[in-house]
């Protein structure tokens, strides 16, 4: 659409509608980088959405919840990005009370790592969830 005003009340929306951000495609996603004005900057806010990362471990036959608020960062990255499970996967376990499955257990333990390295800060950390699949991949972002 060339309305700039309709497509920046759409982005707007999209910010509290997880369910159509995750049927945004890569494809819209840029057009709307192209639009002008705030536009771009809201909607880079709309599809990386703060999530927390809790979910259950069994240890020694008890039942525990884990809840992921530090980790080992690299000192020159600073940030730590990867492809994984959609947060709503690993929402649906924690309420279920389901332990979590190795697979994605591996995938948090490389996110936000727990063992100590000597090129990494220990570090308070927020974890975010881009709703747009492999968008950090394409050099158009």
């Amino acid at each position: 659409s060339q309305n700039s005003v309709l497509i920046l009340a759409v982005v707007q929306g999209l910010r509290d509608s997880p369910e159509l951000l995750d049927s945004l495609s890569k494809e819209d996603f840029l057009r709307i980088l192209k639009e002008p004005g705030d536009v771009p900057v809201l909607a880079m806010e709309a599809i990386c959405q703060p999530h927390q990362m809790v979910y259950w471990e069994k240890s020694k036959g008890v039942l525990r919840r884990r809840k992921r608020l530090t980790a080992h960062v690299k000192r020159k990255g600073k940030l730590n990005a990867m492809e994984g499970p959609h947060e709503r996967l690993i929402a649906q376990l924690f309420r279920a009370k389901i332990v979590i499955d190795p697979v994605t257990l591996g995938f948090i333990n490389r996110l936000l790592p727990t063992e100590y390295s000597s090129d990494a800060m220990f570090v308070p950390v927020s974890t975010f969830m881009c709703h747009v699949p492999l968008v950090h991949k394409d050099l158009r972002v």
